[in-house]
């Protein structure tokens, strides 16, 4: 490849291995994205779920031995 393109030879592998890092950023930024909307339902669940039978059941167990 040298031996046609002459001196240009690195720049023309920068740009390869720029180009090549570049698309490599964008698929991981992409698959962050996805991966933070994926996660929306679990961690509701595994967070918010718990946190409100935490502050529900010692408010409802009065109330209902009220009755």
């Amino acid at each position: 490849m040298v031996d046609s393109k002459g001196v240009s030879g690195p720049e023309l592998m920068d740009n390869i291995a720029r180009g090549l890092s570049r698309e490599h950023r964008m698929r991981v930024l992409r698959a962050a994205e996805e991966l933070e909307s994926n996660l929306v339902i679990p961690a509701t669940l595994f967070f918010f779920l718990p946190f409100m039978a935490a502050v529900m059941i010692p408010l409802l167990i009065p109330l209902l031995e009220a009755f």
